[in-house]
């Protein structure tokens, strides 16, 4: 066996095991809201569980091989031909995540050769503590209240130009650790007290807007708590929150800027497209909640560009596929026609409610997900079965179209391939 055969076989065995893993996590995720929705009687639960079900199918995800990127580099991949679009589904919120990252790459990419010593990109961390009894809802919309205060602070104005922002969130105890990643854009940030010591320059701009960042942040987070009505301690020595302010390092461009803490260009990247939360994390979450995630119409912007990175836009692909062998090869947006109640444009590109295009509530057609809760249960589930059947068609011919050489199977097919093969042997 030639090498490359060698490496072409180690991909798809990736491949498949990775594809395995995210059906059965699907299968857990399906069979844990189930659950939920029969507790709740919540319809539309129902119908999010149906959609993920088609979605993590066996007989909807494939192997596809033989693919070839911009590069002229053939790559072996998976994905789905249906994609349901819900953020509890482990292979949407992949593309997702994926697509957030491009954006995110997109928008400090045209910043990074004008970056100095003063001014470059940073990695910002911002927690707030575990609110028991607080369902994750909550958690979110506390902390993104508090960011849009800290956003209007003539601290925060005077010191960042632009940069990413993710709220992300994992169960911890009785409630929920939400924080926001940012990489941002800016001058110098005081992250506490002693830090607003430093450098003899910053002294006309300290005397102009004082402050440093933990103090500012723990006063925007209480104002969010005042908000609701919510008495938590802040149980650190200061009494403050705390916040992590770390110096970005850019290896492509060989840009190493001052101070002592430094993250690569790319693992930061990573962090802010992670996309809400881990895969797993949703099996840990109550039942009663993990309904009211699925229920929500629209969620705060988890992601978001702003300031001066909002000038860049990533050129989105027409057709996506999850490789597993280059971190180079480019992947699509979500198929256009798929309708569901996940406003993508908001939460993915930042985009401005004013930027949206205006549309009354009484055109706009209803959404997969409305009708189900509108619609007899066995008639829905047969339109649901005709928009999979669709969806299907259209991305079979957009994957023809784009990888012509493309050799494509469902894992179903495969894993029945090796169930006969096992058989035989056996007899």
């Amino acid at each position: 066996m030639s090498l490359t055969h060698r490496k072409t076989e180690e991909k798809t065995r990736d491949a498949l095991e990775t594809a395995r893993g995210k059906i059965a996590l699907g299968n857990k995720v399906v069979r844990s809201l189930r659950k939920a929705a029969m507790g709740s009687g919540s319809r539309r639960a129902y119908a999010v569980a149906e959609m993920v079900a088609r979605c993590v199918d066996s007989q909807n995800v494939f192997l596809a091989e033989g693919m070839k990127n911009k590069q002229g580099e053939t790559f072996t991949g998976y994905s789905t031909l249906y994609h349901c679009r819900q953020r509890v589904c482990p292979f949407c919120c992949s593309t997702l995540r994926r697509r957030s990252r491009k954006v995110a790459a997109a928008a400090v990419d045209e910043l990074v050769s004008v970056a100095t010593n003063d001014v470059h990109f940073r990695f910002v961390t911002l927690t707030q503590p575990v609110l028991p009894g607080v369902s994750i809802i909550e958690a979110i919309s506390i902390i993104q209240y508090a960011w849009s205060l800290l956003r209007k602070r003539e601290f925060w104005k005077s010191r960042v130009h632009g940069g990413v922002k993710a709220i992300e969130f994992e169960p911890k105890g009785e409630g929920y650790h939400a924080h926001i990643h940012l990489v941002v854009f800016s001058e110098f940030i005081e992250v506490n007290k002693d830090w607003e010591e430093r450098l003899e320059k910053r002294a006309a701009r300290r005397e102009l807007y004082p402050g440093n960042l933990r103090s500012e942040w723990t006063s925007c987070i209480r104002a969010a708590w005042e908000r609701v009505e919510i008495d938590a301690e802040i149980k650190t020595p200061t009494g403050e929150l705390i916040v992590n302010v770390k110096e970005v390092r850019d290896k492509k461009s060989g840009h190493s800027f001052g101070g002592t803490e430094y993250k690569a260009l790319g693992d930061v990247l990573n962090e802010v497209s992670k996309y809400v939360t881990k895969n797993t994390s949703w099996l840990k979450i109550p039942a009663e909640q993990l309904v009211e995630v699925v229920s929500v119409k629209r969620w705060a912007r988890m992601f978001e560009v702003f300031g001066s990175c909002r000038r860049a836009k990533a050129e989105p692909d027409d057709v996506e596929v999850d490789a597993v062998e280059s971190k180079d090869i480019e992947h699509a947006r979500l198929e256009e026609h798929t309708t569901t109640s996940l406003d993508t444009r908001r939460i993915i590109d930042g985009e401005k409610s004013s930027d949206l295009p205006k549309e009354s509530p009484k055109d706009r057609p209803p959404s997969l997900l409305d009708q189900a809760e509108i619609m007899d249960w066995d008639r829905w589930k047969i339109l649901l079965d005709f928009h999979v059947y669709k969806a299907t068609l259209f991305r079979l011919k957009q994957l023809s179209e784009k990888y012509p050489e493309m050799k494509i199977k469902s894992i179903y097919h495969l894993d029945m391939l090796a169930l006969d093969y096992d058989l035989r042997l056996t007899l």
